[in-house]
């Protein structure tokens, strides 16, 4: 069931004179903004949070937003700094959960990167409003303090808070479950990840077989297309069958290797 529409973008372009998109943001959803270089993701999300105004079409928050990384920290600003005072107990956990609990007190010219991004994200991640943009930030953390990021937006949205984290990284899309491709400064697209999976199509099943026709004969009830490539069959299963193909080639004398090979998300972003 969807929530409450916190964002409402109709029609909207941060260039005038360019190709408009549209997009709703529901409460309880986490999503990726993602694109190549350039592609406006960081100035969609200050729009949002209303520090740019587009270029042509609206964008209507229903609610207060709640930035990180769009502005910069102040060179003395320390993780205690940040901590929400209408909230204190949120915010130690937050503070807790990014590992900043033997650096709360150092200001952030002193920390490298990946800690001074995780300060970046204390006070959103401590607020109340209901819909939060986050500005890369995400990315510059180190693998472990990423996933508990990740672990700590996704918690929030459970509870009803929005999410928009711009990122360069598939693997943090993946995660947080939904997509706004962002091109020329305007959302194209705009899905979740298993949305996206199903529309760039079928699963590729890759064999290895010494008897490539029998492996035809025998994967045809269940493929849309096969074909032939370098000692190898390439089945496209039809949706729903691709494990029923694995486990009857695997079973199979003939075989002597069989693999899934899915798009990776950045390959299904790139026909956009």
């Amino acid at each position: 069931m969807s929530g409450r529409v916190l964002l409402a973008v109709d029609q909207f372009s941060l260039d005038a004179e360019g190709a408009p998109g549209s997009l709703e943001v529901s409460s309880g959803e986490a999503w990726a903004v993602m694109g190549r270089s350039g592609a406006g993701k960081s100035d969609f999300l200050a729009a949002v949070a209303g520090l740019v105004q587009p270029g042509q079409g609206r964008l209507v928050a229903s609610c207060e937003v709640d930035a990180a990384g769009l502005e910069p920290l102040k060179k003395r600003a320390t993780a205690r700094g940040q901590i929400n005072p209408l909230d204190p107990t949120r915010s130690a956990e937050v503070v807790d959960a990014l590992g900043l609990d033997e650096v709360r007190d150092e200001p952030v010219f002193k920390l490298p990167a990946g800690l001074k991004a995780a300060v970046g994200l204390v006070q959103a991640l401590s607020g109340k409003r209901e819909l939060v943009v986050i500005d890369h930030l995400v990315d510059l953390l180190d693998p472990w303090r990423q996933k508990a990021a990740i672990t700590v937006i996704r918690e929030q949205a459970r509870t009803g808070r929005s999410f928009l984290v711009a990122t360069e990284s598939p693997l943090v899309a993946e995660q947080l479950g939904r997509v706004v491709l962002m091109s020329s400064g305007s959302p194209t697209k705009a899905d979740t990840v298993e949305a996206l999976r199903r529309e760039a199509g079928q699963t590729e099943i890759v064999v290895e077989a010494a008897d490539s026709e029998s492996i035809r004969s025998l994967c045809e009830p269940f493929a849309l297309s096969i074909r032939h490539e370098e000692g190898a069959v390439i089945i496209r299963a039809v949706e729903g069958q691709e494990a029923a193909v694995e486990l009857l080639l695997k079973g199979y004398g003939h075989v002597k290797s069989v693999t899934i090979k899915e798009k990776s998300l950045t390959d299904i972003l790139s026909v956009y």
